[in-house]
């Protein structure tokens, strides 16, 4: 059980038992004559009393409430812990799809101007177009070798130092 429920169980068992022993103090202090009257002072103790066990029974029922408000305070911040936690993530969620929006567009872009750049170096000499390739960062490059009609890319994967083509080809073989 957790604490606020143990204390509303102890708090209204406290409570029954008060009741009981107050029901049974009164009556074992009433007269079993009837010659013997209450008086003033009985009659007025048994409101004190009576005013006593109400004010108990109001503190128990406040500490109850007290107890149970507590304890919707303590869901409400946990709620509130996990809808910014939610928020955080749905915030993180958003910048990752804003970033895989943009390498979509830089692709497309490159896939492009790869495709321009190709047409290009299909009309050089492939010495020529070796030289410059071989200076391009290995993604645009394999980018442009990929966008060449088949006999111009051989031809300049042929004019390109071993070791690039080599690495070229293993880059291009690695994306099939």
């Amino acid at each position: 059980m957790d604490k606020g429920r143990l204390f509303l169980f102890f708090g209204f068992t406290f409570a029954v038992i008060l009741v009981i022993m107050t029901f049974i103090v009164g009556v074992m202090k009433a007269p079993k004559d009837p010659m013997y009257a209450t008086s003033a002072s009985d009659s007025v103790q048994a409101e004190v009393d009576s005013a006593r066990i109400k004010a108990r029974q109001d503190s128990i029922r406040r500490a109850q409430e007290k107890a149970l408000l507590e304890k919707r305070q303590r869901e409400l911040d946990s709620l509130r812990q996990q809808l910014q936690l939610l928020q955080r993530q749905n915030q993180e969620l958003a910048r990752l799809k804003e970033r895989e929006r943009e390498r979509e567009v830089a692709r497309q872009h490159l896939a492009q101007t790869a495709k321009q750049m190709a047409k290009i170096y299909e009309n050089m000499d492939p010495q020529q177009a070796a030289a410059i390739i071989a200076r391009l960062d290995l993604e645009i490059a394999v980018e442009v070798i990929s966008k060449m009609k088949k006999r111009k890319a051989a031809q300049i994967l042929a004019a390109l130092d071993p070791n690039k083509a080599v690495e070229i080809s293993k880059y291009m073989a690695s994306l099939r």
